[in-house]
C-alpha cells in the first residue's frame, strides 16, 4: 500500500511512534489510512466541502487544539 509507506516514512523521519502522533487532514480517506497505523486522526473542516459527518474528532480551526 503506497499511502502506508508515506505514513511510515514520515514517522521514521520524525523519530516518533504512531501512538504518539496526531494526523490532521481535511479528507476522511487520509484519516482512515493514518488510523490503520495507530495514528490519532483529526478532521479539520475549515471549508464546507470537508465539513462532513465522521467518527473522527472534528475541528474547524487549528487554534482549537490549544484551547
Amino acid at each position: 500500500m503506497h499511502a502506508k509507506r508515506i505514513y511510515l516514512d514520515a514517522l521514521n523521519k520524525c523519530g516518533v511512534s504512531a501512538e504518539e502522533t496526531v494526523f490532521i487532514d481535511d479528507a476522511v480517506g487520509n484519516l482512515d489510512g493514518a488510523t490503520a497505523l495507530g495514528i490519532t486522526p483529526i478532521l479539520i473542516a475549515a471549508n464546507p466541502a470537508s465539513n462532513v459527518e465522521t467518527k473522527y474528532t472534528k475541528i474547524r480551526d487549528l487554534r482549537e487544539l490549544i484551547r
